[in-house]
This record gives C-alpha cells, sequence and structure tokens, in this order.
C-alpha cells in the first residue's frame, strides 16, 4: 500500500513536466515502472480526478482537482497571514494558548497557534487533529456550516473523550443552534479534562466559514465565570477582526 502510494506521488510529479500530456510509455520509461503498473496507477488517479486524458485519449495530464487542493492550500496560508496578529494579540491579553483551526472532512486541524505564558498549559501541535463533536472549533465551524456534515458527525457516533462530552444527537444539535445563535461555541472538559476553551468561527467576505480561532487554558485559570465573561467575548471579537482582514464587512 506504502509503496503504491510513492509511485502515485512520483508518477504526478512526473505529469508536472508535461504540460502537454504524456503517454503510458514515456511515463514508464521516465519512473522506470513496468507500463502495466503505470497503466493501473493512472487509472486510479483518474478515477479521482486528479489526472485527466487529453483530447485524442492517448495521453495525460494532471487533473483538475488538483487546482481544488491547491485553492484550499492557498487558502490556508491567507488565512494564517491574516489571522497571525490577531492570534498574538489574544494571547496577549489573555495569557493563554490561541489556535487557529480549519476543517477537514468532520475533523479539525490546528494550522498555527501562540503559546500560553504560563507554565502549565494545555499541550497541542500544528497539524494535529481533533474532532469536531468535541471541541470548541469543531463545534463553531459545524454550528455555521452545512446541516449534511452535522448529521455524517452525528451518524459516525459521537464518541466520548471525558464525562462532559455530548453523546446524543439531539442534545448536540440544541448545542449547535445555541453557539450559531451566540456567536460563540465552548468546550467545557469536553475533549480533555482539566481544560475549557473558547472559540468562534472565521468567515470570508461572502460569510463562509473558513476557520476557528480559539483561548484554551487549565480550569484552574479558565473558569467557567472567565470564560463566559472575558473570554467570550475576546474570542467574538478576534474572529470578527480575522474576519474583516480577509474583506467581510458587517453592517447595521
Amino acid at each position: 500500500m506504502v509503496q503504491s502510494v510513492h509511485r502515485a506521488l512520483q508518477l504526478l510529479k512526473c505529469l508536472e513536466l508535461y504540460p502537454k500530456g504524456a503517454g503510458v510509455t514515456a511515463l514508464s520509461e521516465e519512473l522506470a515502472l513496468p507500463k502495466s503498473t503505470v497503466h493501473r496507477l493512472l487509472r486510479s488517479l483518474e478515477e479521482e480526478g486528479m489526472v485527466r486524458r487529453t483530447a485524442d485519449q492517448e495521453h495525460y495530464l494532471l487533473g483538475l482537482h488538483l487546482l481544488q487542493l491547491a485553492s484550499a492550500v492557498q487558502e490556508s496560508l491567507d488565512l494564517r497571514s491574516a489571522a497571525q496578529e490577531h492570534l498574538e494579540a489574544l494571547a496577549e491579553q489573555t495569557g493563554e494558548v490561541v489556535h487557529l483551526c480549519v476543517q477537514e472532512g468532520t475533523e479539525v486541524v490546528y494550522i498555527d497557534k501562540v503559546e500560553s505564558r504560563h507554565t502549565l498549559r494545555m499541550y497541542s501541535r500544528i497539524g494535529k487533529r481533533a474532532p469536531m463533536h468535541c471541541t470548541g472549533v469543531g463545534k463553531a465551524l459545524l454550528a455555521a456550516g452545512d446541516a449534511e456534515v452535522v448529521d455524517r458527525v452525528i451518524k459516525n457516533g459521537l464518541t466520548s473523550f471525558t464525562p462532559a462530552t455530548i453523546t446524543t444527537g439531539e442534545s448536540f444539535r440544541q448545542e449547535l443552534k445555541q453557539i450559531a445563535g451566540e456567536g460563540v461555541s465552548f468546550d467545557r472538559e469536553e475533549h480533555e479534562e482539566g481544560i475549557q476553551c473558547a472559540a468562534a468561527v472565521i468567515e470570508d467576505a461572502e460569510g463562509r466559514p473558513l476557520g476557528a480561532v480559539s483561548v484554551s487554558g487549565p480550569v484552574s485559570r479558565v473558569t467557567t465565570e472567565r470564560l463566559e465573561n472575558e473570554l467570550a467575548p475576546l474570542i467574538r471579537q478576534t474572529a470578527a477582526g480575522i474576519s474583516a482582514s480577509l474583506g467581510k464587512t458587517t453592517f447595521g
């Protein structure tokens, strides 16, 4: 399996050198692979939209789905750039760790962070994945996103990570409705015992969710009172600031 993935990636890199397309024979020689192997890989990649055939059906080009992937990467880079000063300001104001996340499927991925100034802090790393149903950023994105994603998350099962994790579909939908109305999401020790979090969604100029920002810390410092009275307004303000940097305007 690993070898097949490696070969497929090498094939895509090879096609980058042939903007007008390449045939099976040329690719086989370039990669020193049997024609049968190259043909099988091309067929699989074509099914996924990673490669496409030329009009004569004899040559292969990089597929249009790669444009979507490239666009998603560029979007995340733009998001990080727009968010940087806002993340740093929030971390300075609160002293707690601040995260920037994006959605990938039914998970969130941490794409940036500013560390807490305190020794006692939550563990996290850029590139880490987490479930959506029990994280502040995940719930913020679900509350602002498509209903079908919410359905899929519930269908996949609301796995319990702590005694506080919401595990029933009805309660979870009620929670998302409240988040949508208030503009802030809380993780009250739902993903990790001893850690609480406030999060809010970041939107583009058309109001579509691009990512989410959160501020988190141990319950010894991030108490329920602080979470609701201090951090909730700050996280809303931070998300709004990042959204404005990305072109979103507010009327009224």
